[in-house]
């Protein structure tokens, strides 16, 4: 037995709020990413510089943290992904951008290496874990929803300005 879905026609407004939400909630994301990676000098400085380490192996270590954000991205997709299909793709991404933010928050209010020691560097490669989670489970939620609400013959257009808003967001950010 098979069943075709219908498409979603969407009106020109449910288009634009969808695009400019998915829009946003990335850009806000790959902002965060781009402040990471352009800050990565002083992180080390403060989170990664372990006593009797030179200050190359703290830089070592924050890349290392960031990238570790990246290999958590898919996770976060499967995760996030199959919530979106379950509640609903708005929500998921409402919550997920939410995430986001709150662990760069948390990031931003750390106490450093000198303050509590190698907690620091562990809280912190927590959070940027919980980043790439909640990235990975943002970017493919919101390509989906765009693309579901692109007015007829512009999907492909709409699915695109999410990777655009990821250079977007990586550029704004350093």
């Amino acid at each position: 037995m098979t069943s075709q879905v219908s498409p979603l026609v969407a009106s020109a407004s449910q288009s634009r709020r969808a695009l400019v939400a998915g829009s946003v909630g990335n850009f806000i994301e790959w902002y965060e990413f781009g402040v990471y990676g352009y800050l990565a000098t002083i992180i080390a400085g403060n989170f990664f510089t372990l006593e009797g380490q030179t200050g190359m192996t703290g830089l070592l270590l924050t890349y290392a943290s960031f990238a570790l954000a990246f290999f958590c991205r898919p996770v976060g997709a499967i995760i996030f992904g199959r919530i979106g299909d379950r509640i609903g793709r708005k929500p998921t991404l409402i919550a997920v951008v939410l995430l986001m933010t709150l662990a760069t928050a948390i990031i931003g209010l750390l106490p450093t290496y000198a303050q509590i020691g190698v907690a620091a560097p562990l809280l912190l490669t927590l959070m940027r874990m919980f980043q790439g989670l909640f990235a990975g489970g943002e970017f493919g939620g919101a390509v989906s929803l765009m693309t579901e609400f692109a007015p007829k013959g512009k999907r492909g257009i709409y699915g695109a300005w999410q990777s655009f808003t990821v250079s977007l967001g990586l550029l704004t950010g350093v």
